[in-house]
């Protein structure tokens, strides 16, 4: 029994010894880009192109009957790839459209706060429709008092301000 034992261990380890050879190392007749003969291994790509900036390769030489020249070669070129992909947004814009929205800028003036809002906004949307066509846009606007039902409702205080409902 003791045989048999030392039989399987020399067995196994002759399978697991030989799986760290590389395949490769086996393969006859192959010649590399350059026609002499040595075999040459690819990695990441075609063997020695440009793969992102980074070239690489393995060359295999036979030196001798029973000797061999491994050359690994991996160098950058310094080159970058840039790619930028268009991935749809939800948005959402929340808006004071308040009575205070009213008032002229810095208090005097004739541009009023709430014609500059739309601009932004409505400048905005056109950007994002240019530049992400697939992007929702929603629009929630708040001002004083709440109210539960939806539209463009207005409303006036005690004061005489005007407010939009929200």
């Amino acid at each position: 029994m003791k045989t048999w034992k030392r039989a399987l261990a020399l067995v196994l380890a002759l399978v697991m010894a030989l799986s760290l050879v590389a395949l490769p190392s086996f393969a006859a007749g192959e010649e590399d880009s350059a026609g002499n003969g040595s075999p040459r291994v690819e990695y990441a790509g075609e063997s020695g192109k440009n793969n992102g900036g980074l070239v690489m390769t393995k060359t295999v030489r036979q030196t001798s009957e029973s000797e061999f020249l491994l050359t690994l070669e991996a160098y950058a070129t310094g080159e970058t790839r840039t790619e930028t992909k268009d991935i749809p947004m939800d948005i959402v814009l929340v808006l004071d459209v308040s009575g205070s929205m009213d008032d002229p800028i810095n208090g005097s003036g004739s541009q009023y706060k709430i014609d500059v809002l739309k601009s932004a906004v409505n400048g905005f949307i056109d950007k994002v429709a240019e530049k992400s066509p697939n992007s929702s846009i929603a629009v929630v606007k708040f001002a004083g008092d709440e109210k539960t039902e939806t539209g463009n409702d207005k409303y006036t205080d005690y004061w005489g301000y005007t407010y939009n409902y929200s």
